[in-house]
């Protein structure tokens, strides 16, 4: 009899046990499925307004409103972008003091020849090998400064060119940090000498 009992008590049993059995599997499984919650400053939702008690049941006691139930506000998963393509340099437009600054760099031999190994690596292909602006990426640029043109560069201040090395200029890319200041001036010292008399 004892035996009778307990079968038919576990028996009542299986499908608690079947269904919890089955819930914890389930949960395992939607952990790894889902990417870890980022985590947020949890938000209070506020609680809703009683609700009103229905007429067919006068015998319950008015309910009141239940507390304030703190969610994490979920943030949307970082896209991923493809990088965007290069922009051109902004127009550099040097600041008056920029532009009026004298090159401390005196014109001399050597200056000159440290100033056109520079120029050979950073604009010769723009500009050309004789500063012509005839070089090789030219063609897909407009507006490559002739620097054997005299009138070129004659309303143009050493420090407004040395800005435009540095910072760029519509198409020319930037030199920014790469350059010493020393380097930067032996160029605007060859790109003047290249003017043609």
């Amino acid at each position: 009899m004892k035996n009778q009992l307990s079968k038919a008590g576990l028996l009542n049993h299986i499908p608690l046990v079947l269904f919890a059995l089955f819930f914890l599997v389930f949960a395992l499984w939607a952990q790894q499925e889902q990417p870890p919650a980022p985590a947020t400053a949890p938000t209070t939702v506020p609680p809703p307004a009683s609700a009103p008690v229905p007429a067919t049941a006068p015998e319950q006691a008015p309910t009141t409103a239940p507390a304030p139930v703190t969610t994490p506000t979920p943030e949307p998963a970082p896209a991923t972008v493809p990088a965007p393509a290069p922009v051109p340099a902004p127009e550099a437009k040097p600041a008056h003091e920029e532009a009026a600054k004298g090159n401390p760099v005196k014109r001399t031999e050597e200056s000159l020849a440290k100033g056109k190994k520079l120029y050979g690596f950073d604009c010769a292909m723009c500009h050309g090998d004789n500063g012509n602006g005839k070089g090789d990426m030219a063609a897909e640029m407009k507006n490559v400064t002739d620097f054997t043109n005299p009138d070129a560069l004659k309303s143009r201040a050493d420090g407004e060119l040395y800005n435009t090395i540095r910072k760029g200029k519509g198409d020319m890319p930037a030199e920014g940090n790469r350059g010493k200041d020393e380097d930067i001036w032996n160029l605007v010292n060859y790109i003047r000498s290249l003017a043609k008399k």
